[in-house]
């Protein structure tokens, strides 16, 4: 597999894995869905920060840390948002997402 650099004012996030199944084994839905389920997932940890990333923004914000993000952090973004890299393969669950695309850190607090 190719590494993946994100670039300009892209984020490169890592999307969770899909659970089909409940802890108690309860089939939640089918691998038939499994797909759409993967296309669907918002939330992902933060890989890498492209260098134009969360700079200049008209919010006035001019880093990553300003907007609230760093690499490892959990995030939550559209459904359905960003772009899978074609050279990471087929089955990736790698989406490149424009920086003002992240709308909040997710924490176990």
């Amino acid at each position: 597999m190719s590494k993946i650099k994100a670039t300009g004012y892209y984020v490169l996030i890592e999307t969770e894995e899909v659970t089909l199944k409940s802890d108690g084994g309860i089939i939640m839905a089918s691998a038939k869905d499994e797909k759409r389920l993967e296309e669907a997932q918002c939330i992902g940890t933060v890989v890498d920060i492209g260098p134009r990333a969360f700079k200049g923004l008209q919010c006035g914000c001019n880093s990553a840390e300003e907007w609230g993000v760093k690499i490892g952090d959990k995030v939550e973004f559209a459904t359905y948002d960003g772009k899978r890299p074609v050279s990471a393969g087929k089955d990736t669950k790698y989406r490149l997402i424009t920086d003002q695309k992240i709308i909040a850190v997710v924490t176990n607090e």
